[in-house]
């Protein structure tokens, strides 16, 4: 029995099962991709703080939202990317030749 597909206790099975199954369809690598999404949405976020700020909004309390906001989705894209690695460690298809 190989180690190699052993489940990871930090990450679910299913979301492990879904990045191998999403990066086999787009063709590229899962990695860049969720690293992309992260990056998206961290100035997405950043973006309407400073619009509210600068919309006249209390610099204080929407200062406050913008980083409990980046807190929380980069809290949960830390455990993609976990699960990322799991799937891209598990990947029979990550470039080893199997003939």
């Amino acid at each position: 029995m190989s180690t190699k597909n052993t489940p990871v206790w930090f990450c679910p099975r299913e979301l492990t099962e879904h990045n191998q199954q999403l990066a086999r369809i787009a063709h590229m690598d899962i990695r860049k991709l969720k690293a992309i999404k992260a990056l998206v949405v961290s100035l997405a976020i950043l973006v309407v703080a400073a619009y509210g700020i600068h919309s006249g909004g209390d610099p204080t309390t929407i200062s406050w939202l913008g980083l409990a906001g980046l807190l929380l989705v980069n809290g949960i894209e830390v455990g993609e990317l976990l699960a990322v690695a799991a799937a891209a460690r598990n990947d029979p298809s990550d470039g080893e030749d199997h003939q």
